[in-house]
């Protein structure tokens, strides 16, 4: 019996380690990049994933258009 005790004690263990090195940050994360994502608005100035400059032109809720030089969208 003692034995079970105890690697139920473990599993608690590890189960919280996971939490708290791999699913909290993740959830910070996306709480965070939600945020930005919200409170972006048209001229807010971004660089992509591609590493492309430019302003926004216009948006909605699921596409952007970006102004990268002048008159170049």
């Amino acid at each position: 019996m003692d034995q079970n005790f105890m690697m139920v004690v473990w599993l608690v263990a590890l189960f919280a380690i996971m939490y708290f090195l791999m699913i909290r940050p993740q959830q910070k994360q996306k709480k965070k990049r939600e945020s930005m994502l919200t409170n972006l608005k048209k001229g807010d100035h971004i660089v992509t994933i591609g590493g492309i400059h430019g302003y926004i032109y216009s948006m909605n809720d699921t596409m952007m258009t970006l102004e990268v030089a002048t008159e170049v969208y």
